[in-house]
């Protein structure tokens, strides 16, 4: 997707764009499921808590005309039990035992390419500026996939018999792709913008980064450019292997991930926390005076977070974690928010 229109947003977003334009000059460029990653924890906690508050303001402008809009509240009700059903992927997706599509992270946010899809179907129309983004972000990441054609299982077993493979062939190669083109700068150009456009790629170079960080993978160079670190592929496949990812590669295998995709570290500890702290709290029927602790949430995540070897975790980043995951009508006022 482009830069103003995220993998996921607001399920509130997606349904007030059908009915009105007017919120989608002004979005914010920013998405709580993309936070900053580079090494300066401060300034990515101040460039995440600065878009965050942005967001939040006018997070609450698109609620208000949902809820006044009786045709919206439609929308959102069907919306939601297409997501229920899985016609629609939520992020952080699992299978409950009665057989529903949930999410940890509740309801609230969408798969964008699902939702407009699912509303074209349902006869909603889509306003002519958000379908052009859509549309044009479409056509680019086609022409990308076609630069990186699909390789069979065989070609696969093929390629991992290579002394050595870059973290961006060997991410390709789990995608179940190759290069095509001959010329080295164009490969590179042409990878940075797939690995941006692809939510899947981005993702498993978030892992890798981590991975090396705390020696999970040992890279063969020490390049500065995390794409062109070379690693041995019989280490880098067994590792991939036990992503909470569906790679395509081993689509064929018998590859079962406790029925979780697209979960990235931080996502994990909020599913975590989500499940220690607001598991037993009737989100229905909600009480204030039961909701947990704002300060006991965060602590337990900064505590949890170096726990588990991740990058340090700051105060406030931990603070916007509690909100994503906190029961929306305990996120406003005194003692509770």
């Amino acid at each position: 997707m482009s830069d103003l229109i995220h993998e996921y947003e607001p399920l509130n977003w997606l349904i007030a764009s059908l009915f009105t334009d007017k919120f989608i000059e002004s979005k914010p460029n920013f998405s709580p499921f993309e936070f900053p990653d580079s090494d300066n924890v401060q300034e990515d906690e101040e460039i995440f808590m600065k878009g965050f508050e942005d967001y939040q303001s006018y997070q609450e402008q698109v609620n208000s005309f949902v809820n006044s809009n009786s045709d919206a509240c439609d929308n959102a009700e069907s919306a939601i039990n297409a997501m229920k059903t899985g016609k629609i992927k939520i992020p952080g997706t699992s299978i409950s035992d009665t057989g529903e599509y949930i999410s940890p992270l509740g309801y609230e946010y969408a798969s964008t390419h699902d939702f407009y899809l699912w509303a074209n179907d349902m006869n909603y129309l889509i306003p002519a500026q958000t379908s052009f983004l859509i549309d044009r972000d479409r056509q680019k990441f086609h022409e990308l996939e076609s630069a990186f054609p699909a390789i069979t299982p065989e070609q696969f077993e093929e390629k991992a018999k290579e002394p050595l493979w870059n973290v961006s062939d060997g991410i390709l190669y789990l995608m179940a792709r190759r290069r095509r083109f001959n010329s080295a700068k164009e490969d590179q150009t042409s990878t940075e913008l797939f690995f941006k456009q692809s939510y899947l790629a981005t993702k498993i170079l978030r892992y890798t980064k981590d991975a090396f960080a705390s020696n999970d993978l040992i890279p063969i160079n020490d390049n500065a450019d995390l794409l062109l670190k070379t690693v041995k592929p019989k280490e880098f496949v067994a590792w991939a292997k036990c992503l909470p990812l569906c790679l395509p590669v081993f689509e064929s295998d018998t590859q079962k991930v406790e029925k979780e995709t697209n979960i990235t570290p931080d996502m994990r500890l909020m599913m975590d926390a989500r499940d220690k702290y607001w598991s037993s709290y009737d989100f229905e029927n909600p009480d204030p005076r039961r909701a947990p602790q704002k300060e006991d949430v965060v602590k337990w995540l900064i505590q949890e977070a170096e726990n588990r070897n991740m990058p340090a975790l700051g105060n406030s980043k931990a603070k916007m974690m509690d909100t994503i995951i906190r029961c929306p009508k305990s996120r406003l006022g005194g003692n509770y928010r």
